[in-house]
């Protein structure tokens, strides 16, 4: 993925979510999370994926357990991200041939991702802190891709990207 802003749905309905991938594709943004925080949102991402499939790269977010894995697959999701490391959807992902971003916070989070192979990782949350992480990873991490959330804002969204976001 080589998209450098990434937009989440979460807490929409279909037809906002489809107005949502329509603004997105005419300001040149194709890379979409579907956060599944709620039982509509596999259905969302499935009914996204059909409209948009040529145009949009969709993925399921707020994926932690087999179960969310489970409704990612079946709504087709290009890719799964989950707020921290997790070795069974890791495992789960490997076997189904899913990429998979892990979400990561501390150094530690970071060495276990990339000691199970995983080196384009989701700095999670963002913010100011975010931020300043970002700065202090990019010296003992500088092969890891990190890509923020939570926090990120058109105001700093700039400095994120001058940290290697």
């Amino acid at each position: 993925m080589n998209e450098k802003v990434m937009t989440i749905i979460r807490g929409l309905t279909l037809n906002q979510s489809r107005k949502l991938c329509e603004m997105l594709l005419e300001n040149g943004l194709t890379v979409l999370e579907v956060s599944f925080s709620d039982e509509s949102s596999s259905e969302i991402l499935h009914q996204l994926k059909r409209e948009f499939y040529e145009k949009l790269v969709i993925g399921a977010g707020t994926i932690y357990d087999d179960t969310a894995y489970s409704r990612a697959l079946r709504s087709n999701a290009d890719f799964v991200l989950s707020p921290g490391f997790s070795e069974e959807i890791a495992k789960l992902s490997a076997r189904d041939g899913i990429s998979y971003i892990p979400g990561v916070y501390t150094s530690t989070d970071i060495q276990k991702a990339l000691n199970n192979g995983f080196s384009f990782l989701k700095l999670f949350p963002g913010g100011s802190e975010g931020l300043q992480l970002l700065k202090a990873y990019r010296g003992p991490f500088p092969t890891v891709k990190f890509m923020p959330f939570g926090g990120v804002t058109a105001e700093n969204a700039n400095e994120y990207m001058k940290a290697g976001a």
